[in-house]
């Protein structure tokens, strides 16, 4: 009897064990079916589409969209994956017919959008949809997959909400807190982002608005819901948030760095991304935090540990404007630095893996969260260019005066990864001198290749033709549409004088995020006859309307430099500018300066008389004659030399900023 009842015991022993193996399995295969399906779903049968099927010429095809390669092949399926480690962590919750009803919201949100697509009279083409209301056999599947996808991930996050809200006391934090978590925000973020800037340049179509706006909507929800279901536990929710926006930058970092891989490379790639991510998570739970501690215990070689360099001096040159918003004077500067370090013999422009070498100069012109991650992975020394201070937020972006101060301490944690910041004048570095930044800062004028607008001057007869100007005379502002650039005061100087021809070129391309944007527009279409406000264009078509016109008149507010300004002198246009140090540091008494919209009418009032013009033009030729190629190529040299030399920290702590010579 008494052996009976081991018996029955050790077999009911057996079978629990046998029921916690069976459990831990399916825990295990349930999430990395999801990455496997969503995968299988949805980049797998595109990538087959594209590759054997047929589909139009000369449109944009699917290698074009990053996210539709990354985003749909890597992104989603890690995200199914990380999400569904999550929901496995907590137990399951009653009335399942809510997550239900959140997959059926999240598939008809996304029908609509995909109606919104398809009902656009004016899309933007691709090889999905060639024209309107037209989606080819790829464009019917991605279609089906999109509202898929929408309500199985509308689903899998309403379902795990439910969860965390209906656990204990601690299991909130323990999941909220968790590297899955960071890891499913990464890849929201990182998703979110290539979405974005796959759909910027149809912005001005009703799909590409329904896209971005879609976007923005679900970002919202999904942040509230997880503020909902964390029951107080805000800081673990903005722990891993941080955690996750990081991970995304870097991913966004290799991904402009590395994405424009051939079909099968990538399909390699991401295969093995998702095989080595599901290891990690699922057998190795604790990675994340021993990748951190290994990291920083690993010192980051400055250039006082730069090894010598035979050869040419190798440079990586990055500015998130590149794949971002274009049309400001930051990203012109940065194809200028291009151009010139291109056709300099002792300097080399290295990019891909190449640019990770510790001997490799990181020059960066940008201060984004993608600069950010490439200057914390970067081994050598690192040159910032700094053309962006507080200030310069300010009547530029919407809510920067409430935002100022973490703007700032933003600001200086970017600069302070520098190992060289390079002022483009001394009123900057005098700003970044209030911002208390650490590194060394080298005063360095900006300087541009004149030869195309020179080369233009010769043309302008013709270019004055060719935009119907004839014989008015053309006052010419160039700049974002934004209160900083001082456009009501450009407007009040038109409506003073209606006998000549105000231009503006420029626009927003900060879009909604663009400082008093509904106020601009409104003062936009009520300027007079004689105002024309162009938009923005391409930088050899501002180049043909410094040529073909006659005064240049910017009354901004604040500048740190003013790229410009010099554009105009280079052209020989007399110059109305503001009261601003940053101008008097290189154009001396070059230009006519004002401080109020009375005084800007007044000098140009005087400049309508064409020997007082030619005067002040010669005048402001002569001053941008030294901020040319060859000023820019020597500066260019003196800072990657500066970049490399050993520095000395002096006794008792951190160098202080201070202007080199330069």
């Amino acid at each position: 009897m008494t052996r009976a009842r081991a018996w029955v015991r050790e077999v009911g022993m057996s079978a629990t064990a046998a029921a916690h193996r069976r459990g831990g399995r399916a825990r295990v295969r349930r999430p990395v079916l999801g990455a496997l399906a969503v995968l299988l779903a949805g980049y797998l049968p595109l990538l087959s589409l594209w590759r054997f099927g047929h589909h139009p010429a000369g449109l944009p095809g699917l290698f074009f969209y990053r996210v539709a390669t990354w985003g749909d092949g890597f992104l989603l399926p890690l995200l199914a994956l990380f999400l569904g480690v999550l929901t496995e962590r907590l137990a399951s919750v009653p009335r399942s017919w809510l997550t239900w009803a959140a997959a059926a919201g999240g598939a008809a949100a996304g029908a609509c959008l995909i109606f919104t697509w398809w009902a656009d009279p004016h899309p933007l083409a691709n090889w999905t949809l060639p024209r309107p209301h037209h989606f080819t056999l790829a464009g019917v599947w991605h279609a089906v997959f999109f509202v898929a996808a929408s309500a199985f991930f509308a689903g899998s996050w309403v379902n795990l909400i439910r969860r965390i809200r209906a656990s204990g006391q601690h299991d909130p934090r323990h999941v909220l807190a968790s590297p899955a978590m960071a890891g499913a925000v990464a890849c929201i973020a990182a998703y979110a982002w290539l979405a974005a800037s796959d759909s910027a340049p149809a912005a001005h179509t009703a799909s590409g608005r329904g896209s971005l706006i879609s976007l923005g909507c679900a970002a919202i929800l999904l942040v509230a819901c997880l503020n909902w279901a964390a029951r107080g536990h805000l800081l673990a929710v903005a722990g891993s948030t941080v955690k996750g926006l990081l991970a995304a930058a870097a991913i966004i970092t290799f991904i402009n760095a590395y994405g424009h891989t051939g079909s099968f490379m990538l399909l390699v790639t991401l295969a093995c991304a998702v095989a080595v991510g599901a290891a990690l998570v699922i057998w190795a739970p604790g990675w994340p935090s021993v990748l951190r501690s290994s990291l920083t215990n690993v010192p980051i070689p400055t250039a006082a540990g730069t090894p010598p360099r035979p050869g040419p001096t190798r440079v990586r040159v990055i500015s998130e404007s590149a794949f971002t918003v274009r049309g400001h004077g930051v990203h012109s500067i940065y194809e200028e630095h291009l151009r010139a370090i291109s056709s300099m013999d002792d300097v080399e422009l290295v990019s891909g893996a190449r640019s990770l070498n510790r001997s490799v100069i990181l020059y960066m012109h940008t201060v984004g969260p993608v600069a950010l991650a490439r200057m914390l992975i970067h081994r050598g020394p690192v040159v910032m260019a700094a053309h962006i201070t507080p200030a310069s937020f300010l009547g530029s972006i919407r809510g920067a005066a409430f935002l100022l101060g973490l703007i700032s301490r933003y600001l200086r944690l970017v600069y302070n990864r520098a190992s060289v910041i390079v002022a483009v004048s001394a009123a900057a570095a005098a700003e970044l001198a209030l911002l208390k930044v650490r590194p060394p800062v080298r005063v360095s004028h900006n300087a541009i290749d004149q030869r195309d607008i020179q080369d233009l001057l010769r043309s302008r007869e013709s270019l004055r033709n060719q935009f119907d100007w004839h014989d008015q005379v053309i006052v010419l502002a160039v700049g974002q549409i934004q209160p900083r650039k001082g456009v009501r005061e450009f407007i009040t100087c038109a409506e003073a004088l209606p006998h000549l021809k105000f231009i503006w070129v420029g626009g927003m391309p900060f879009g909604l995020l663009s400082a008093e944007r509904a106020r601009m527009l409104r003062m936009c279409s009520a300027a007079p006859p004689n105002v024309e406000f162009a938009g923005m264009k391409p930088r050899y078509e501002v180049f043909c309307h410094y040529a073909a016109a006659d005064i240049f008149f910017l009354p901004s507010q604040h500048e740190t430099f003013g790229l410009a300004v010099l554009e105009a002198a280079a052209a020989g246009l007399p110059l109305v500018i503001s009261d601003l140090a940053c101008y008097r540091e290189w154009l001396g008494d070059a230009y006519l300066v004002g401080t109020s919209s009375e005084e800007y009418a007044g000098h140009l009032r005087r400049l309508a008389r064409p020997q007082f013009r030619d005067a002040q033009g010669e005048l402001a030729g002569h001053a941008a004659a030294g901020y040319g190629g060859q000023a820019l190529r020597a500066n260019l040299r003196d800072t990657f030399e500066l970049a490399t030399r050993p520095r000395v920290t002096p006794a008792g702590g951190a160098g202080r900023s201070g202007a080199a010579a330069g």
